[in-house]
């Protein structure tokens, strides 16, 4: 009986530190819109090297199977470094750093009309893995859409994501929709 507690003592130890050591390489992405809890069930990453812009990561994320049928948060960030990308443009000498784009769940319009554009905040890579492919960071940022709401979106986190190279397109973020 003694043998038995020890076993199953050791065996619960090991399965806790087993599934710990799992989820500590887990990708997510988290952050709080508008104070609400966000944790993405699908997300996508590219790196690519884009006219004019050169080597940048696109990051896509929403809480729905595909992005058309939940709320979802896409991001640019202007550089492949590990460093704090600004959005605000003001700051950065009248050149975006980063962008970001948020559409509500239940907004399907293809419009732009729902869609919230980053005015202001940013995005920090503190981690890229080239050898790997993955990248980490956090974000923090203010967005408001053409009827002048505003959503904020705080504690942002990301954790390695894996990323694929190749082309992508930066439509969403065209200057003619944002709201800077």
């Amino acid at each position: 009986m003694k043998t038995l507690r020890i076993f199953s003592g050791l065996l619960i130890v090991l399965s806790v530190v087993f599934l710990n050591s799992c989820r500590k390489d887990q990708p997510y992405l988290t952050c709080k819109i508008n104070g609400k809890e966000f944790t993405s069930l699908f997300r996508v990453s590219y790196r690519g090297n884009l006219p004019v812009v050169g080597e940048s990561f696109l990051i896509t994320a929403t809480d729905g199977a595909v992005v058309t049928e939940g709320q979802y948060l896409t991001m640019l960030i202007r550089g492949v470094q590990e460093k704090d990308y600004n959005l605000d443009v003001e700051l950065t000498n009248g050149v975006y750093q980063a962008a970001a784009v948020y559409k509500p769940k239940g907004k399907n319009d293809t419009t732009s009309t729902y869609k919230y554009y980053g005015v202001s905040g940013h995005i920090t890579l503190t981690k890229v893995d080239e050898k790997h492919k993955k990248i980490s960071g956090t974000f923090e940022f203010t967005l408001k859409n053409k009827l002048g709401d505003v959503v904020k979106i705080t504690e942002g986190k990301f954790e390695n994501l894996s990323y694929i190279q190749g082309v992508f397109s930066t439509e969403e973020f065209n200057e003619d929709e944002n709201q800077q």
